[in-house]
């Protein structure tokens, strides 16, 4: 038996006028309102937690996707040369040259002396 079926009973045994009974009427029909408010509130937050879950999972598949399409295209787009070892990009490479360490170092130029 549920809560506005027992208040309906109660409301029945008073008399119409008294407070208590207006109060029962008044309570069952406030609480069958209200139930049905909390099941649509219900309904609808299964739909929203449903839709969630569908976009997370769309979400998490074009993830994967974009990461298989980035490998692949990161394995076709490079290719590995001899050049790729023998290049040096270290960012000191000026302070070498300036203390003359091969190959960093170039020949140091001499100045032409102007004949008259």
């Amino acid at each position: 038996m549920t809560m506005a079926t027992m208040m309906r009973d109660e409301a029945t045994k008073l008399p119409p006028d008294s407070a208590t009974h207006k109060m029962l009427v008044w309570a069952e029909m406030e609480l069958g309102e209200r139930a049905d408010r909390i099941f649509e509130l219900e309904d609808e937050l299964k739909r929203a937690q449903a839709d969630a879950d569908k976009y997370r999972l769309a979400l998490m598949q074009v993830k994967e996707a974009l990461q298989v399409v980035v490998k692949h295209a990161m394995l076709e787009s490079y290719e590995i040369s001899a050049d790729d070892f023998a290049r040096d990009f270290a960012p000191y490479k000026n302070a070498m040259a300036h203390h003359g360490i091969e190959p960093y170092a170039k020949p140091k130029r001499t100045r032409k002396t102007a004949s008259a």
